[in-house]
């Protein structure tokens, strides 16, 4: 037990020795920070103090020498803290580091008459020849260079020289100040003074200030987008109603009115944009007809189905909603058809004259129609009859040597080539009696020759 004692009295554990640094480590990590901070703001406080007593002492010496104050409202003078410190304004101006900074004083006259005194120092001089601290007051940058270098800045817009107007919207064109070194010296009016926003155009206004002239661009813009128009088509200068099939060509009109607000006329529609079919936007030009009222004319001649749709864009760039037509045109002639059942044998029953090989059109058969003619090359003494839709056969009843023909209408009306004939020899009548004639009662040493007569429509 004693010795146990003995060890035990005679140092740490390695555990207890690793606590410690731990905790060690965790204060340090807190406090090492703080530290820093708490420099730092007192670095800050410290220049600043530095630096209000520089300005108060540059104060002094320029009422003593009033010669050197800035004459002109704006302009600056720089004076050396040297020159402060070797007039006895101030003692030597040092930095945290204890070690001499370098500066000077900037004074400007204000547009009160007053002036004001920023000190602009450089201390902590570091190896590569940068500073550690370094005033950063707005002042600072100002150059006696700049002086009578005036700066024309529009209230509201700055360095801006364009600026975008709504049609028909109040606007007031600001003012601007002119500047030398930050400082505003005065109020400057603009040329000319107000503009009429209910004109579509650019102006230009102009700020004078003792010969330094500022531009400043004033766009007066469409902010509306124009309306379309219902799209009208006509064919030969009948209407034509969107979705009926056309046998010609179909004429279509754009329209578009472009208003901003009540009597004040929008930029205008500058062009049209119509899509067939999903395909890209093609553009035509808008025609104008009285400032607010634009048209343009296009034509489709090709025989398809087509999905119109139409936009309207102004000068401005304003494009309106779309509208859409369908149009539906068939200006192909239907094939002929190809039909059999005909026979050059005499039969008493009826013929079927059928459709083999329909006819064919872009936009559809609507039904088929027969003729039953007495020529062969001539459409002669029948007339043309409709089938119902569907329906591609005729079951023929009239009796004697007839001529079937066919041929299809389209849906949009447009009747097809005609087929080649069938021809029907078709008799149900019996023949009639027959009667005989040269017959004799007497006897005859000679021959006798009698003859038969009969009818038969074959």
């Amino acid at each position: 037990m004693k010795k146990l004692k003995k060890l035990n009295k005679s140092g740490f554990t390695m555990i207890e020795i690793m606590a410690v640094f731990i905790i060690l480590g965790i204060v340090m990590a807190i406090t090492i920070p703080t530290i820093s901070y708490f420099l730092k703001g007192n670095s800050k406080d410290y220049y600043s103090k530095l630096e209000k007593t520089i300005s108060s002492s540059a104060q002094d010496y320029f009422n003593d020498y009033r010669v050197n104050l800035p004459k002109e409202i704006g302009y600056v003078k720089r004076v050396d803290i040297n020159i402060i410190q070797s007039q006895k304004y101030i003692t030597e101006i040092l930095g945290i580091d204890k070690k001499a900074c370098s500066g000077d004083v900037v004074t400007q006259k204000r547009a009160n008459g007053n002036y004001s005194y920023t000190a602009c120092l450089k201390c902590e001089r570091k190896k590569d020849g940068s500073y550690a601290y370094v005033s950063d007051n707005r002042e600072c940058g100002y150059s006696e260079d700049n002086n009578g270098k005036f700066t024309i800045l529009i209230d509201g817009l700055g360095n801006k020289d364009n600026v975008r107007i709504p049609q028909g919207e109040s606007y007031t064109i600001p003012n601007a100040k002119a500047y030398v070194n930050g400082q505003a010296l005065a109020t400057i009016k603009p040329m000319p003074l107000s503009i009429d926003t209910n004109i579509l155009t650019t102006y230009k206004i102009y700020y004078n200030y003792r010969s330094v002239i500022k531009e400043l661009k004033i766009t007066v813009y469409d902010p509306k987008e124009p309306v379309l128009s219902d799209i009208k088509a006509t064919i030969n200068d009948e209407v034509y109603t969107s979705g009926e099939v056309a046998r010609e060509k179909v004429n279509i009109t754009f329209g578009a009115s472009d208003w901003t607000k009540v009597d004040i006329y929008g930029s205008g529609c500058d062009y049209f944009e119509y899509q067939i079919n999903n395909q890209e936007y093609q553009k035509v030009s808008a025609l104008s007809i009285d400032n607010i009222n634009y048209f343009a004319n296009i034509e489709i001649n090709k025989t398809g189905n087509y999905n119109l749709k139409v936009r309207c864009v102004d000068k401005n760039g304003n494009v309106s909603s779309s509208k859409t037509f369908i149009i539906k045109i068939d200006m192909e002639t239907p094939t002929a058809p190809l039909i059999v059942g005909g026979s050059e044998e005499w039969t008493a029953d009826n013929r079927v004259i059928k459709v083999v090989k329909e006819s064919s059109s872009e936009v559809g058969i609507k039904n088929y129609q027969y003729y039953i003619s007495t020529s062969e090359t001539n459409l002669v003494g029948g007339s043309w009859t409709n089938l119902q839709a569907g329906i591609i056969e005729k079951e023929i009843t009239t009796q004697g040597v007839r001529y079937i023909f066919f041929r299809a209408v389209s849906n949009s009306l447009k009747y097809g080539d005609i087929s080649k004939p069938e021809i029907t020899k078709i008799d149900k009548n019996k023949p009639t009696k027959p009667t005989l004639t040269g017959s004799s009662s007497n006897w005859y040493n000679t021959d006798r020759t009698i003859s038969i007569k009969t009818k038969s429509t074959a």
